[in-house]
């Protein structure tokens, strides 16, 4: 079974937003959060921003020439590697 591997995905789609921008997508700290709690979501976050960025050039790519099934295999996995990783972020929110 293919496994695309999402380690060596491109980042940041965050930095592209005018100045200040960014800054509502950035977790907001609580008396109750701890380094490990805080490490977790900033680590989600990442590779949910990495993983959406991916999304992005690949809809672009396929607008302009096309996707093949292989690629369409791999941007759903990709979505549904993404849908995980929100729900996994919204349980560490629901911890609290």
């Amino acid at each position: 079974m293919f496994r695309p591997d999402f380690t060596r995905l491109p980042l940041n789609h965050l930095a592209a937003l005018p100045n200040g921008m960014a800054s509502a997508f950035t977790p907001a700290m609580t008396s109750y959060d701890t380094p490990d709690s805080v490490d977790a979501v900033l680590c989600l976050r990442q590779e949910i921003e990495k993983l959406t960025q991916e999304q992005s050039e690949a809809l672009k790519t396929a607008t302009f020439v096309g996707m093949t099934a292989e690629e369409a295999k791999i941007y759903d996995a990709r979505r549904r590697r993404i849908t995980d990783l929100v729900e996994e972020l919204r349980g560490l929110r629901n911890t609290k």
